[in-house]
C-alpha cells in the first residue's frame, strides 16, 4: 500500500510537471528564447468571431511581449499623465527623435489570468519623469519580463530591476543605472535567467555593460565594461555541449562571456551598424545575425561552433574558419529575431519577404518568399506544430507550414483596428497570446 500510494505520488508530480511545462512561457521567445512550444496546440484559423477567446485593454503603453507561468500571464505597462501620439508603423520612422519632455509616467507590472484575461495583480513600481528620450516607436515599457518559475522579474532601463513572487509580493529591487542611447532611441534589450542569477545586457552611449544580478537578493555578482555603443539585442544563454555561454550582439562585436564570472570567452567582428535580434542555437551551433535596413552591403548570419576562444573574426572575403561554421553576408533581418524549427532556419525580413536557411550551410532552401498583402515586421516568429506565426505590424497574422516548401496556411485578420503589434507573441498551451498597442488578445481553438 505504502509503496501505490509513492507511485501515485510521483505520477501526479509528474503530470504536474508536464502541466507546468506546458504552461510554460518563461522569457523574450519563450523556453530558451527558441520562440517554440510544440506541447501548445493552437488553431489555424482565427478573427473576433472565431477562436478569439478574450481580450483585456493593458492601461499605458508598453512593447514588452507577455510571458506565461502556469496559468498567469506577466507584462509591463508605462502610463502617461496625458495622452502620446500613436507610434508610428514602419522602419522608416527611425528618423525621428523623441526629446524628454514634462510627461510623468506610471511604471506598472501586470499579472493576468490565462484562462480568461481577468486581472489578478497589477503594481506600480515608480512614477516619475523619464531620465532619458526614447524613440517614438520605441515605449518606457518595452524590455520583456522574465521568470525562473518560482519569482518573476521586471527590468525598465529607465526605473530598475525589480522581483515579484508570482502572487505579487514585492521581493527585492535594483538599479543598473540609466545611460543615454543612440539618437535618444531607448531600449529593449529584456533580461534572462539561469535560475541562479539575471543578466542584463545594456549597450549605450555613456558606459556599455553586460551584468549579472543575484535572483535572491538583486545583489550585482558581476559586472563587465564593454567597448561598445548602442545595441537592442536581447543576451542568450547558449547551454552548448561544452559550457554555458552568454552570447551577445552589439555594432562592434559579438561577444560571449562565462556566466559565473563574467569573463571574456570570444569575439566576433563583423556586425552590421544597428543590432536588434537575438542569437538562438540548436544542438550544434549558435546562430548570430544583424541587418541594419540601409546597409545593403552587411547584414550577416553566423554560425558559430561551441568551445570558442579570442578573436574568432573572419578575413575580409573569408566565410569560415575554426569556429565559424558559416557566414551569410546578406542574409539577416533587421529587427524580428530568426527561428530554428524542424531542421531549418527561418527568417522574417521586415519589408513582406521571408526566407527558409539550411542550418549547414546558411543558404536557401527555396527562393526568397514575398508574405501577401504587405505590411511591416517588428515581431519576431514563433512555432509550434509544423507551424509557424508570423505576425504583423497592422495585426496580420500569417501561419505558414514549416518544412522545405513555402506555403501559407492561414492569413488572420487583426483582432483590433487600433493595434500596433510590435511584441512577440506568446503560446501556452492552448492559447496564442497577442499584444497589440492597448489591448493583450487570446486566441484558442473553439473559443468564441
Amino acid at each position: 500500500m505504502y509503496r501505490q500510494v509513492i507511485l501515485l505520488l510521483l505520477l501526479f508530480a509528474g503530470i504536474s510537471r508536464a502541466e507546468s511545462d506546458e504552461l510554460s512561457w518563461p522569457q523574450f521567445r519563450g523556453p530558451n528564447g527558441s520562440g517554440v512550444s510544440d506541447s501548445a496546440d493552437i488553431p489555424d484559423e482565427w478573427s473576433n468571431e472565431k477562436n478569439h477567446a478574450w481580450s483585456v485593454i493593458i492601461p499605458g503603453s508598453g512593447y514588452s511581449s507577455p510571458i506565461v507561468v502556469g496559468n498567469r500571464i506577466f507584462l509591463t505597462s508605462a502610463i502617461p499623465d496625458k495622452e502620446e501620439d500613436k507610434a508610428p508603423r514602419g522602419m522608416r520612422a527611425e528618423s525621428t527623435k523623441y526629446v524628454v519632455g514634462d510627461t510623468t509616467y506610471d511604471w506598472r507590472v501586470h499579472c493576468i489570468s490565462l484562462e480568461d484575461g481577468s486581472v489578478l495583480w497589477q503594481k506600480s513600481v515608480h512614477v516619475g519623469k523619464p531620465k532619458k528620450g526614447k524613440h517614438p516607436k520605441n515605449s518606457y515599457a518595452t524590455e520583456t519580463p522574465v521568470s525562473d518559475g518560482k519569482c518573476v522579474y521586471f527590468y525598465f532601463s529607465q526605473v530598475g530591476l525589480f522581483a515579484f513572487s508570482l502572487d505579487g509580493m514585492p521581493l527585492w529591487k535594483a538599479d543598473p543605472g540609466t545611460y543615454e542611447t543612440y539618437l535618444e532611441y531607448g531600449t529593449s534589450s529584456s533580461p534572462v535567467t539561469d535560475g541562479k542569477r539575471i543578466y542584463l545586457q545594456a549597450d549605450n552611449e555613456e558606459q556599455a555593460y553586460v551584468a549579472a544580478f543575484d535572483v535572491n537578493s538583486g545583489k550585482e555578482v558581476w559586472r563587465t565594461n564593454r567597448d561598445e555603443i548602442t545595441s537592442w539585442s536581447t543576451p542568450f544563454l547558449w547551454k552548448n555541449s561544452l559550457r554555458d555561454e552568454l552570447v551577445t550582439v552589439a555594432p562592434r562585436k559579438a561577444r560571449a562571456y562565462d556566466p559565473t564570472t563574467g569573463k571574456l570567452l570570444w569575439e566576433l567582428g563583423g556586425m552590421s551598424k544597428l543590432t536588434v535580434p537575438v542569437p538562438v542555437a540548436d544542438d550544434n551551433y549558435c546562430y548570430i545575425s544583424c541587418g541594419q535596413l540601409v546597409d545593403a552591403k552587411n547584414r550577416p548570419i553566423y554560425s558559430i561552433r561551441p568551445g570558442a576562444s579570442g578573436d574568432i573574426s573572419l578575413p575580409k572575403g573569408s566565410h569560415q574558419n575554426s569556429y565559424v561554421h558559416w557566414h551569410n553576408p546578406l542574409g539577416a533581418p533587421y529587427v524580428p529575431s530568426p527561428l530554428i524549427y524542424k531542421g531549418n532556419l527561418y527568417v522574417v525580413h521586415d519589408r513582406p519577404l521571408f526566407d527558409c536557411l539550411s542550418l549547414e550551410t546558411g543558404k536557401q532552401i527555396y527562393p526568397r518568399s514575398r508574405l501577401p498583402k504587405g505590411g511591416n515586421f517588428t515581431a519576431s516568429p514563433v512555432a509550434s506544430r509544423d507551424k509557424i506565426i508570423i505576425l504583423s505590424e497592422e495585426g496580420l497574422a500569417y501561419v505558414l507550414d514549416a518544412g522545405d516548401k513555402f506555403h501559407i496556411r492561414q492569413i488572420n485578420p487583426p483582432l483590433d483596428d487600433d493595434g500596433l503589434f510590435l511584441a512577440t507573441p506568446a503560446i501556452a498551451g492552448r492559447s496564442l497570446l497577442l499584444r497589440g498597442a492597448k489591448t493583450l488578445h487570446c486566441v484558442r481553438e473553439g473559443a468564441k
